[in-house]
């Protein structure tokens, strides 16, 4: 395998790395992936970190050289990769939006008391017009995002996969 990855979190940390790789050519692009498991210590594997203006980052490009993977490293089907990526950002999102049982922490309560208890409130609304505006835009994106995922759901429940 050759290529790299960019944007890996703590790659210069881990042990293991999955990869999307191109395993066929001919066909739909998404038909032609494979999803890798492979050892960070395997010949041919290398990170560097990458800045960012703070001079630490978390992010890494990973490059792979002539690497060698087991077939027994494979995920799945050979080129039914897309499909099990397809289900780990189905996760992923359900974790960050709170959904899968996941929190961002922080004060409890709804976002309007929380920015209520930090700048005050003025005739029943929060004190700060420009906070007040972006708080309503967060709510707002907040039930777009579970309108979202209900459709996402809906479809998983009708056999028509993991939706939007």
């Amino acid at each position: 395998m050759n290529g790299q990855k960019i944007w890996t979190s703590y790659a210069n940390y881990s042990d293991w790395i999955f990869c999307l790789v191109r395993t066929k050519a001919d066909g739909p692009k998404h038909d032609g992936i494979s999803f890798l498991l492979i050892d960070m210590d395997t010949p041919g594997v290398s990170t560097a970190p990458i800045k960012l203006i703070s001079g630490n980052s978390p992010f890494c490009q990973t490059f792979f050289s002539d690497v060698r993977v087991p077939a027994g490293n494979l995920v799945g089907k050979e080129n039914g990769g897309w499909t099990i990526a397809k289900r780990l950002l189905q996760h992923e999102r359900s974790m960050i939006s709170g959904m899968g049982g996941g929190s961002v922490g922080g004060p409890s309560g709804t976002l309007q008391a929380i920015a209520r208890t930090y700048v005050g409130e003025e005739n029943g609304r929060i004190a700060d017009p420009v906070l007040r505006d972006r708080v309503t835009q967060a709510n707002l994106d907040r039930v777009c995002f579970g309108l979202t995922l209900r459709r996402s759901a809906d479809a998983a429940r009708a056999g028509k996969g993991p939706g939007p």
